[in-house]
Formats: C-alpha cells, sequence, structure tokens
C-alpha cells in the first residue's frame, strides 16, 4: 500500500489502523464489566424517535404490535410498543372497543402513557374490536387495530 493509498484510507475511516479503535473499545467494555461500571446510559424508544424528528412536532405514530397478552371472561389485557412521537412526546393512549355492531366505546383509564391495559367489563363469548391510539401535543395519530 502506497503513502498515497494510506493517506486516502485514513481519511475515509478516520485512521490507518481501524481495528485500534475497536480494541480500545473493546478494552474499556471490558474493564467495565470487571468493575462493575456502567458505561451506557438508554432512553426510551420513544424518546430517542422524538430526538430524531427533524420537520416540525407531527401528530404520533400509530402503537407497535398490538396484542391481546392475556384474557378472561370478561376482560382483556393488551400490550404494545411505543410509536415515534415525531418531534413531542406521547402523552396518552386512547383505548376504544366495540362488538361486532357496537359504537365505539372508549375505555377510562385516563390520561396513561403505559404501553399495556387492562379492558374490563366486557360481554362473555362476544367478538370485539379494539383500537389503540397515540396522543402528543399536536394530537391523535393514527390506531393500530385488532379484530
Amino acid at each position: 500500500m502506497g503513502v498515497e493509498d494510506r493517506r486516502r484510507r485514513t481519511e475515509r475511516i478516520g485512521t490507518d489502523r481501524p481495528w485500534a479503535v475497536s480494541r480500545r473499545l473493546i478494552v474499556v467494555m471490558v474493564l467495565a464489566m470487571v468493575c462493575g461500571a456502567t458505561l451506557l446510559q438508554f432512553r426510551s424508544t420513544d424518546q430517542v424517535a422524538a430526538d430524531a424528528w427533524t420537520g416540525p412536532a407531527a401528530v404520533p405514530g400509530a402503537p407497535i404490535g398490538l396484542h391481546v397478552s392475556s384474557r378472561t371472561a370478561t376482560s382483556l389485557t393488551l400490550r404494545w410498543g411505543a410509536p415515534s412521537g415525531h418531534g413531542s412526546a406521547v402523552t396518552d393512549y386512547v383505548v376504544q372497543h366495540r362488538s361486532e355492531a357496537g359504537d365505539w366505546v372508549t375505555f377510562p383509564d385516563g390520561e396513561d402513557t403505559s404501553n399495556s391495559v387492562t379492558v374490563t367489563d366486557l360481554v362473555r363469548s362476544s367478538p370485539y374490536q379494539i383500537s389503540v391510539t397515540a396522543v402528543n401535543a399536536v394530537g391523535a395519530g393514527p390506531a393500530a387495530t385488532l379484530g
């Protein structure tokens, strides 16, 4: 490898020894694990997505992976992942349900940012449709639905 080739490679990747950065990072991580130190702090997915949003704030995305995690004869426990807040943190999830021919009923859980809820007082053996919508300071986003 000539001097000019090495200079171009160094400019492209930041070092002429790419393994050096990786090896140093591995040594620091191993030392931290041995000493019990915490090197990194993690933030919620929603916060990272809000930080990464570059346009003006917008309504949040749909909740991710809505599913029933448990059920009884008259209740359903729902879980989902937090959507992108699109520049504004999610402040509430609106949970609604309806029977086959019924109107949408909003489950009264108050303003809540947890990613699960147990919907109660359902009619035994009746099929339901479920809708979960994320809300932020801009408004309500698209719904995630089941049924």
